[in-house]
């Protein structure tokens, strides 16, 4: 553990791992617990972290959170030409998010996200209780909440590799379920979650079955395939092949996000 508090500190709530990291590039872990799978118990690892790391710190710190997608409401938005205000688009956001189930009301802070003019945006909602409870555990810590987003919120807001031209999909291994975002020339086309059940490999396989099943990947379009996993994982490189004939995989590291 580094003895000087880094000025800028990253952290990650998902089922099964909670972990602090400080500085740029290559980050240094400055903490990590493993967690239960649930909402309360991700808080428990967070200011489990806080206390492993608080003998370092001198005074009030601000700290950036990725947490599970698992404790968010996550909904794709197709572009609509006729929203402008907030309310408009935070009202066809509640009417997606119907279709996957969620009633998204006051108890739900919510946020809508369009990257840019004509391509489709992306929709997350949080519980209110949950995120007053995250800032009460961090200020009895001396930590300040600089911003916390879903995973798949991060994703979203991009970089260069999923800004690029063609097919990128962008896999999400959690201890609770997998997901994939899938870009086409930068613009999300695809958002789909699978539980996890019996393997990496089996539930790998299915959530790409549904993915790709549409799409033809080959030498003249290849797929640009990213994948972060909460933990230390193998990767199921078989289960891809069996899918997309043409893949260049990365893997993105633990702490890339945020």
């Amino acid at each position: 553990m580094s003895r000087l508090w880094p000025e800028a500190v990253q952290g990650g709530l998902f089922p099964g791992n909670c972990w602090l990291a400080g500085g740029k590039g290559k980050r240094d872990l400055l903490a990590s617990v493993a967690t239960g799978n649930h909402a309360p118990e991700l808080l428990q690892g967070l200011e489990q972290c806080l206390i492993q790391t608080e003998a370092n710190r001198k005074g009030w710190a601000s700290l950036s959170l990725v947490v599970s997608d698992s404790i968010a409401a996550i909904a794709p938005l197709a572009w609509q030409d006729g929203l402008n205000s907030q309310a408009e688009l935070h009202g066809y956001a509640r009417i997606c998010f119907e279709k996957f189930g969620y009633d998204i009301g006051a108890d739900w802070v919510l946020h809508v996200e369009y990257p840019r003019y004509g391509v489709a945006g992306l929709a997350y909602a949080m519980s209110r209780d949950w995120l007053a409870s995250l800032v009460t555990t961090m200020e009895a810590r001396r930590m300040r909440l600089t911003r916390v987003l879903p995973i798949s919120a991060m994703v979203f807001g991009g970089g260069p590799e999923i800004a690029r031209a063609g097919l990128t999909a962008v896999l999400l291994f959690e201890a609770t379920q997998h997901c994939v975002l899938l870009f086409e020339n930068g613009a999300l086309v695809v958002r789909d979650v699978e539980p996890f059940s019996q393997s990496i490999e089996k539930t790998c396989h299915r959530l790409l079955a549904r993915t790709l099943a549409n799409r033809k990947v080959d030498g003249e379009n290849p797929l640009n395939l990213l994948w972060w996993a909460y933990k230390e994982i193998e990767f199921p490189k078989d289960v891809i092949e069996t899918h997309a004939a043409n893949v260049k995989v990365t893997q993105v590291a633990q702490g890339a996000w945020p």
